[in-house]
């Protein structure tokens, strides 16, 4: 069966956090930035609920409930090009691997 390939024009780590988001959905019912721990993602450093992106903020949000729709769907893809390379994201590109199955592909950077 023919999976596509996904093209973005963000980090690897923000790649990540869209594969863990329909997770973090699932298990988590505040708000985000109300959360009082940190959440640590794996390969990355923890990160507060309130500096995640501005469209996760507020799950009651349509943004928020498209948000989760892209990322679920994002899991279909065979793999994803970043802008990004190995060295810069070590960590990240092995985390996503090994927890996901995708492979991302990095491409160095893409100016616009």
């Amino acid at each position: 069966m023919w999976r596509p390939t996904c093209f973005g024009q963000r980090t690897l780590w923000l790649c990540l956090l869209a594969f863990y988001l329909p997770r973090l959905d699932e298990t988590t019912s505040c708000a985000y930035r109300d959360m009082p721990k940190p959440v640590q993602f794996p390969g990355c450093v923890p990160l507060h609920g309130r500096d995640f992106l501005d469209p996760v903020h507020d799950r009651s949000n349509e943004g928020y409930k498209s948000t989760l729709q892209i990322c679920k769907k994002l899991k279909l893809a065979s793999g994803i090009m970043v802008n990004s390379f190995t060295d810069l994201e070590p960590e990240i590109f092995k985390a996503l691997k090994e927890a996901q199955g995708s492979q991302g592909f990095p491409q160095g950077s893409q100016l616009m």
